[in-house]
Order: structure tokens, then sequence, then C-alpha cells
């Protein structure tokens, strides 16, 4: 989790202004469409920025963009592990 969420200006300055506006009209298809928690983190070792659509249940689903100098990664990852139930019910 970030102390600090990047303002516009920051994150303009790291990506770009064209990065930036796609990356804003996506998220705002991706909150028009589905309920999902966000969350802010560090991107890691070659990352500045990761910024997470969190959906639990049975097959939890997250959709992530990543941020670097003048670069965005987008992931969506499904898990494809269904909670088991003990055999004896």
């Amino acid at each position: 989790m970030l102390d600090m969420i990047p303002n516009e200006e920051k994150m303009t300055d790291l990506v770009g202004k064209s990065l930036y506006d796609i990356w804003n009209q996506l998220c705002a298809v991706i909150d028009e469409n589905y309920d999902m928690d966000c969350l802010w983190s560090t991107g890691g070792k070659a990352w500045k920025y990761e910024y997470k659509y969190r959906r639990g249940g049975d097959l939890p689903q997250i959709i992530a963009f990543v941020f670097g100098e003048e670069r965005v990664k987008f992931q969506i990852r499904v898990e494809t592990c269904r909670k088991r139930q003990p055999s004896f019910l």
C-alpha cells in the first residue's frame, strides 16, 4: 500500500499524457461495468506503481496496471482454483 497516491501531475510526468489518458479511459470502463475494490501499491523492482482492481468470490479476479518510466503494463488474472469442500460433506 502506498503512503501517498500519485496525483494526475505525477502520473502524467511518469508515463506521458497519452498513456495517462488511455489508462483513465480503461478505468472508466471498468468502474462502469464491474464492482471491484481498488488498491494502489509499489510496483516492485522494475516498476514505480501498481493499481489493482480486485474482486473476491469463488473465482477471484484481478485487473492490474503497473507503471514505469513512459510505460504501462496491463494484466488480467482469474484464479482457476475453486475452494474445495471436504470430501466427507
